[in-house]
This record gives C-alpha cells, structure tokens and sequence, in this order.
C-alpha cells in the first residue's frame, strides 16, 4: 500500500476528487456535507492500474481548519495537490504548499480540477510557478475526463516513494480515536514503517505521560488483519486504554525504542521572520514551542512534554496569532547538549553547522563518549551503520576511541594508587575499580584491563609482577611455613598466629599468595595438605570414621574437622552417615 495526502485550497474540489477515484465520500460529519466543506481528516483508498493500493488521507482546506489539514499532512510522503481550473492559485494553495515544502515531501502531483468549468492552462501556469517541474493532469470529477491520466500519474508518484521499511520499530501518529460497541476504543493513522501485529504491546505517548495498550485487533483496507506493514492506513482496537486517554496528536510506539524529548535542536527552511513562540505541528500533533535562536538558520526548540522524535523529522511552525505557516524545521538532534555558559549557543550553531538531518554516528559518541547503541538508534542511527572512524564497540555499547585510551589510562593508576595504598591487598576489588573512573557497564572492565596491561582474576584487577606485600608479617608466616612443613596438621591456634603478626587480613593475604590454605575461623594449613591428608585417609579401611582420621593424621578435632569438610567440598571424599565417610577420588603422590 502507498499513502498520500490531498492539499490545496478550500472548495477546490478534493474531496469530491478522490470520491470519484475511490468511489467512497472521504467526508464522514454529516456537518461536513451540510456545509459542502471537509472540516476533519477523510480516508479513502483505490486500487490503481499497477494492481497498487493506494490510500488517499483527504485534509481540509478552509484556514479555520489549518491544524486538522497539518495533522494528514504530517505523516505522509506523497501528495495530491489540487488547484480549481475556474479559480486558479489561491490564499490557501499557498498555506499548503508552505505545509508541504517545510516538511520536505517532494513526491508531488497536481491535478487541475474543474476542467469542465475552465480552461486548466492559467491554473496549471500558476501551479507550475510555485511547484516547480512536478505532474500536472487536468482532470473533471464530474465528467470523468482525465482521471485514467491521473491515476497513471498517481501509480508512477507510487513507485517513486522510499520503499517501506517492514522490519524496526513503530511510531505511529494517531489522527483518529473512537469507540465501537464490542470491539471498545479504535485508533487509526498512517504507519509509516514497520509492523504491527494482533497481541503487541505498545507504549502510548501521551501528555503528560505514557502508558501500555495491547493491540485487540488490527484492520486496513476495511478488513481486519492479523499483521500490518508500514506504509498502511490502519485502525488499531486497543485494550488498555479509553478515548479519555487517547486523542488525536498521540503516538504509539514500539516500547522502549524511541527517544522521549521535550528539546531538539533544529534547522530553519526559512529564518527571517520566525516569533519566540508558536505552534510545532509534527505528525498530528500541535503543540506550543519556545523558539531560541542559536546562530544562522539554527535554532533550540522546547515544549512541555515530551515527544518521540528523532533526527531528519520535519516539523512545520506556525505563529497561531497571525494565522499563518511561518517556517519548516529539519531536526538535526533530538537530544542536543545543555547551553551554560557564554558562548555556548553559538558554538552549537556551528556544531550544527552542515548537518543534514542524518545522524552521525562519530559524532554523537565524540560528544558524548560512549552511548549504548540502542539509543542511538532511538534518536535516528541506522541499526545497521554504527561502525564508524573513532568508535569502538564493545557488546552493545559504543565508545570514542579517545574515552576508552582516557578510561584504560584511569584505570592503570586507580589500581597502582590502591596497591601502594594497601600492599598487604596487592590488588583492587573490580567493582570497586570500574566505579573510581565511571565505567557504565562491568562488562566493558576485561577488554579495558587488557588494553590498560592490567590482569583481571577472580573479580579482582592487579598489576602484572605485583604481589601481595606481607611486610612485617613475613618473618610470621615463614615461621608457621616452617611449623607445618614439620607438622602438616598441626594448624597454629589463633593466639598463636597473632603473636607472630598474622591477622585475618594477614592470612588472607597468604592464601591469595598460595602459601596457605583457610579451612575456615583462622585454621590454616599448608598449600599441600588436603593432597596428603587423601593420601593418609585412602590407606585407611573403607568408611572411615572421623576419630580414625584424625588418629591417622596427628592432629584434633579443631582442625579435622573443617579439613574433611573442605575435601567433602572438593569431591574427594562423601560423607555416607553421621559418622563415615569414603574416599571417592585417590590422590597420587
């Protein structure tokens, strides 16, 4: 399916134009038929010679009814413009296509209408003048004349618009919300990209806040749906949500993907006569907007709520007082940088400066110095483009090449200040490295202790070479090194090793060393012990109990029996009864 919207003066026939190429009346109000004019937004579809769909959003065109005319606008990439033969160029033709160039559409065609009242030539001239090199079809909605022509011309403006992307995340603008019997609250709009399925879960944006809605049903075409693929005209019945939380001007989203912004930074079509404050009209929204110059065509825009925006959306200001379109506007940053200081507004201008709505994966991460790649892709990146000159990936997280030198050269002196600052440790918990320098993720600390020629064991950094520094201490522990290679099992008692300096944080040291074994409460062997005590147990007859243990071994109770504990803990021995146990794995000397 292709979308496209009508434009162009009030009375000038566009409705009636797209009844007859549709045969259904886009005017749903009874009001709208009484009065002869289309107040709201219609809907419409035909399907053209090429065996396309084409769906036809029909916008007003009375000045009063501006907003609603923005509001179809918005959303689509292709018009239908329509200028009376028996009228000509008029007041509202020209608010519509100030409309239709501020929001960038180029895929154009013009139909002059009423050719059975006129002669098309002045109004196709006028068209021409302000349009530029674009189709004109002189066509009559009563007779018929030219509308095999115009429908040509649609099917060919058809294969020029982007091919639709099917896959990625949904943003759609909601231009109509209603209720039926059964069914409850419906939803339509244009989707513009990806996919919708029956049973999603979508976040609708609304102000002041959001919320969750599940997708009840789907229908496009007038026919209900399992799946719909952008680009599609289709009414969504939600659960979750009443018309009193849903209006025109409202998105609904894939969760989670898009960025929620209250300030873009943006380029002016048009500079020279824009008011501080006016009305933003993007996709169906309007809202109020503060306009603050930066510098050239460059420009801050601000509101209340926040919106799903993202570089390269096209925005159309209107100044509400005077009733007129006074600029378009191209977002360049949907998360522009705070301005605090002197000067800052016009180094952004030049920041700004060449920028043409696509984002530029350098230089959002040099800015910032690194972004998780979803969110870079929620303000615009293209998921598949993230590699880019000066950026390192690490898992799902981008970094400047110039941050990751300036984290690893951080992290090298954290670890050596902490190791000189307690050498008995002799290294530096990770955790505790990886928040001294403000690493975002834990993930990220393995490949920079590598790059930073730091050695990352048992959730610990240490420098390479450096070892824990007993100080003191090491006349202590080479002394009980010494008991024990005498005496294998007679673990010092606690007094004793306090006497010879070893402390908890002592012992601890030694074991990290290798040179002791903790069977736990400060009862401490050699590193060699629990090998040769498997070799006394596996002499024993088999179950042992743990009085011939520790008859076997030379030692106590104190120390027994943490040390059958520790080689249950090992798999070496299985504890069968209260008090038995069997060798299960033999040691060889």
């Amino acid at each position: 399916m292709r979308v496209i919207a009508t434009a162009g003066h009030v009375d000038h026939g566009k409705s009636t134009l797209v009844r007859a190429l549709t045969g259904t009346d886009p005017d749903r109000w009874a009001e709208e038929h009484r009065r002869g004019l289309t107040i709201d937004l219609g809907y419409a579809w035909t399907t053209l010679p090429t065996g396309e769909t084409l769906a036809f959003v029909d916008v007003p065109g009375h000045q009063r009814f501006i907003a609603n005319m923005l509001a179809g606008l918005g959303p689509a990439p292709g018009v239908l413009f329509v200028v009376a033969a028996d009228e000509g160029w008029r007041q509202q033709s020209t608010e519509h296509f100030t409309a239709v160039r501020a929001l960038g559409i180029e895929h154009i065609v013009v139909a002059v209408t009423r050719i059975d009242l006129a002669d098309p030539g002045p109004a196709a001239a006028q068209a021409r003048q302000h349009l530029g090199n674009v189709p004109i079809v002189p066509v009559s909605a009563h007779t018929g004349h030219g509308l095999d022509a115009l429908r040509a011309a649609l099917a060919t403006l058809g294969e020029a618009l982007p091919t639709p992307v099917t896959t990625g995340r949904v943003r759609l603008w909601v231009d109509r919300v209603f209720t039926l019997k059964g069914p409850g609250t419906v939803a339509t709009g244009t989707l513009e990209s990806g996919r919708i399925a029956v049973g999603d879960t979508l976040t609708l944006v609304r102000a002041p806040g959001a919320a969750q809605a599940i997708v009840r049903g789907l229908q496009s075409l007038g026919e209900p749906r399992a799946t719909v693929d952008g680009v599609a005209r289709i009414a969504i019945n939600l659960r979750g949500v009443t018309t009193d939380h849903l209006a025109r001007g409202d998105t609904l989203l894939t969760p989670d993907a898009w960025h929620l912004t209250t300030t873009v930074d943006a380029r002016l079509t048009d500079a020279s006569d824009v008011p501080e404050h006016v009305t933003a009209h993007v996709g169906t929204a309007g809202v109020p907007v503060r306009v603050r110059p930066l510098g050239g065509d460059a420009v801050r825009l601000s509101w209340a709520h926040p919106l799903p925006l993202q570089a390269g959306d096209r925005l159309v200001l209107r100044d509400p007082g005077q009733h007129r379109i006074v600029s378009g506007a191209l977002v360049l940053d949907a998360d522009p940088p705070a301005l605090r200081r002197r000067g800052d507004a016009a180094r952004r201008a030049a920041d700004l400066a060449g920028r043409d709505g696509r984002l530029d994966v350098a230089t959002e991460v040099a800015r910032r110095g690194w972004v998780h790649a979803a969110d870079l892709v929620a303000l615009g990146a293209d998921p598949g483009g993230l590699a880019a000159p000066g950026v390192r990936r690490e898992g799902e997280i981008l970094v400047a090449t110039a941050q990751w030198a300036a984290w690893a050269r951080e992290l090298d002196a954290v670890v050596r200040a902490a190791v000189a600052a307690d050498p008995l440790q002799g290294r530096m918990p990770a955790g505790a490295a990886a928040s001294a320098i403000g690493l975002p993720e834990g993930g990220l600390l393995g490949a920079l202790a590598s790059e930073a020629g730091l050695e990352l064991t048992a959730g610990h950094l240490q420098v390479p070479g450096r070892t824990a520094d007993l100080g003191a201490a090491e006349v202590g522990l080479v002394e009980v090194e010494r008991r024990l290679s005498e005496r294998p099992f007679a673990a010092p008692e606690r007094d004793e090793l306090g006497a010879l300096g070893l402390g908890r944080r002592e012992v601890a040291a030694a074991v990290r060393l290798g040179r002791l074994v903790d069977l736990g409460d400060m009862v401490v062997l050699g590193p060699g012990a629990p090998a040769l005590a498997m070799r006394v147990l596996a002499g024993l007859p088999q179950p042992f109990t743990t009085s011939e243990a520790r008859q076997a071994l030379g030692t106590t109770r104190r120390v027994v029996i943490p040390l059958l504990e520790e080689l249950d803990r090992r798999g070496w021995t299985r504890r069968i009864d209260a008090g038995h146990r069997v060798v299960v794995r033999e040691i060889s000397a």
